[in-house]
């Protein structure tokens, strides 16, 4: 038995695979159609499969596929991005609970890290936590993955605060507008999930730019967290408590 015509499947196996018993045997197979044998030096069927994949597919597979979801869905909180001396005085009067600081970091061997700093009421430290992303991410994933870090530190917490994280990254803000198709939505569609989990327990979430190494404390705190991070295995998830200055 042979692959129906319309099987996609025709489009990457080789002919062997596609017409069965038909062109199993040597000699049977057609002369025209074994460049996927002939080819030197000899290729593991494997190999040629996935040479094969590449050459079919209009995407490059090398980075591996994100989640399709095309019309994709908007944040389900506020997100603003006020001009730079506006978010600077806002960031510095910013309350302690509920407020959560983010960033992420890359090292010159290419290593990447996130973090978060915040603090809680009545408390006068730090707390800071980061997540290690290895030499494959970019800092654009980073500062994602430490919105997706906060929100989900805010959801641990049994307050119902409003809760606010502010970052210094407009591009990894405008990616966490919405959901749709591209870079960083497998985090966009995370961070939506957990801040629609947040506003459904009646917690208002919001998305805020600030200035990045502009003497806000909080900022600084998170990007000291994620350089931390750049240090650890990606499979570690370190907090700690550093004293406020």
């Amino acid at each position: 038995m042979g692959l129906p015509e319309t099987q996609p499947a025709r489009a990457i196996l080789p002919v062997t695979f596609r017409e069965g018993d038909c062109h199993a045997q040597p000699g049977e197979q057609p002369a025209d159609d074994r460049t996927w044998a002939e080819e030197r030096p000899p290729r593991p069927l494997g190999q040629y499969l996935a040479w094969k994949v590449n050459q079919t597919l209009a995407t490059d597979p090398s980075g591996g596929f994100e989640q399709a979801e095309p019309e994709g869905i908007d944040f389900p909180g506020i997100i603003r991005v006020p001009q730079a001396d506006q978010a600077r005085e806002e960031a510095h009067k910013m309350p302690p609970q509920g407020t959560f600081w983010s960033d992420g970091s890359r090292l010159e061997d290419g290593r990447v890290g996130a973090g978060i700093a915040w603090k809680t009421e009545g408390d006068s430290q730090w707390h800071i936590k980061g997540r290690p992303m290895g030499k494959g991410a970019e800092v654009f994933d980073a500062e994602l993955v430490g919105v997706v870090e906060a929100l989900q530190e805010a959801e641990k917490q049994a307050t119902r605060d409003p809760v606010t994280i502010l970052l210094d990254s407009q591009a990894a803000i405008a990616r966490l507008r919405h959901t749709r198709v591209g870079p960083g939505q497998v985090a966009a569609i995370e961070a939506a999930n957990l801040a629609q989990g947040l506003v459904s327990r009646g917690q208002a979430v919001t998305i805020q730019w600030v200035p990045g190494h502009c003497g806000v404390e909080g900022n600084e705190k998170a990007d000291q967290a994620a350089k931390q991070q750049q240090h650890g295995l990606p499979s570690q998830l370190e907090e700690h408590r550093a004293s406020s200055p």
